[in-house]
This record gives structure tokens, sequence and C-alpha cells, in this order.
């Protein structure tokens, strides 16, 4: 879930659902970045696995010591990944630069890539986009005219109307990832939004996912999904502890029988 669910609002609910659960669990949780697990998007979740006590004590004396029961990281920011431990974050000109051009509101017309289709634009917004890409990318380069009043004097969500850098994971994908005036969902290289399958790769779902629904729908199926590689890296873990706990208990029958 969403990292403030433990610090901010809500987090005295939060607290009293992690005693609950410390009754009979060893808890842990942590703020995990996505791009730690090969997403290509800096989106940060809370993750918590809980492993009930009996268990955690036979899985404690087979590994003689005290294990993580969240997952471990794979990727990197490359700035900090001087030792090479790790491979480095993926990137948005890794992810999407491969599939086809489109124009402002063009949606792609072959049979081998699903929901390739973006959001129409003003030339208004199509310029503003031209800018962002001559610039920082972001909406606070934009020349005073191309600028929105509801903007002025404001220095927060300066996102909006930026583009993607090519170079870098995407921010966090929201429900509204496809929409450039709700934050820097412009493409990196093309004056347009984000498209739906873009958005789609940006998360890790497979390339074989089809989504049903209108854009705006389908902009929320992506935007609120947890992304697949991260979901996966955690199921991965607990499936690791699983078969081991089954090993450990077919070994104590075995050698009870005997």
């Amino acid at each position: 879930n969403v990292p403030g669910m433990s610090k901010n609002v809500g987090k005295e609910i939060f607290q009293k659902v992690i005693n609950l659960l410390s009754k009979n669990y060893i808890v842990e949780y942590d703020t995990l970045n996505a791009a730690d697990f090969g997403v290509p998007q800096t989106r940060k979740r809370l993750v918590l696995h809980g492993i009930r006590k009996d268990v955690y004590t036979l899985l404690k004396q087979e590994l003689n010591n005290d294990f993580s029961l969240l997952p471990e990281q794979s990727h990197c920011d490359p700035k900090k990944n001087t030792n090479k431990q790790y491979e480095n974050w993926r990137t948005v000109g890794e992810t999407i630069m491969e599939l086809p051009p489109l124009v402002a509101g063009e949606a792609y017309n072959g049979n081998d890539i699903h929901n390739h289709v973006c959001r129409n634009l003003s030339q208004t917004n199509i310029e503003r986009l031209n800018f962002a890409h001559n610039t920082n990318g972001s909406r606070t380069s934009l020349p005073e005219e191309y600028r929105l009043p509801c903007h002025n004097g404001v220095t927060t969500f300066s996102d909006t109307y930026g583009v993607m850098h090519l170079d870098k994971p995407a921010p966090t994908l929201t429900s509204g990832c496809t929409t450039i005036s709700k934050g820097r969902f412009g493409h990196p290289t093309q004056n347009r939004g984000i498209s739906l399958r873009e958005a789609a790769k940006l998360q890790t779902f497979p390339d074989n996912f089809e989504f049903i629904g209108t854009l705006s729908s389908i902009s929320l199926q992506i935007g609120n999904a947890v992304p697949p590689l991260l979901a996966q890296a955690s199921a991965e873990k607990i499936y690791h502890y699983m078969t081991l706990i089954d090993n450990i208990m077919n070994k104590n029958i075995n050698t009870t029988a005997s």
C-alpha cells in the first residue's frame, strides 16, 4: 500500500493492526522502491510480510540464524551501484522506445501490440510538451503565455505537463498516468502523453496482457496496480519459505516414522 499508511494519516490504525498480528506472527514491513526490483519506475510502496511464530521458530532452527521476511532488491540506482552488486535501475528508454511512434489521439492498428493508444491533446498542450522536450522536461520552464493561471506562484506539482526522462525510471504512475495534466506523463521524445501500453510496460505487465475498457478505466487499472515484478519478488520470498517449511516437516515425519 502507499507508504503514508505507516507514517501519516492512519498510522495509529496501522500500528493497532501490527500489534494484533504480532500476538501470533512475526511481522516485518518496510517501504520498498519498485525500481529496486526491476520495475522501470520509482514507485514506493509499503510491503508487509508475516509468518506464524511456531513456523518462524522451525525455520530459524533450520537456518541457524535470523532471516529477513521481505524480498531482497535486485536493482539499484546507478549512482549508488559503485561495486556493481546489483543491476542498474531499468529506464524509460529501454522499456518503451521499441514501440511504434504515435501522434496525440492516435491508436496503433496492428494485432501484435495491445492497447497502444494515447489521449488526444489540444494544440496548446502539444506546444507545451514541445517546450518541455527542449528544456528541462518540466512545466516550470514554460514561457509565460503557456502557463496556467492556477500555477502562478505555485512550486508544488511541478511535474504536471512534464515529460519523462529516457535515462531514468518513470515517476510513480497514477490512475491519471495517460493525462499530462496529472503528472510527468509526457512521452520522452514525442509530443503526446504516454499510451496505455507504454504505461503497462512501465508497470511491468506482460506485453500479451490485454486490458478491456475505456481509456480512462484502463488508465485506472494500470495506475492502481501493484507492479507485477514487485508482486513477484514478494511472492517468491513467501514461496521460498513455504517450500522450506514443507521440507522440514517432511523430514521430521520421516525421522519419526523411522
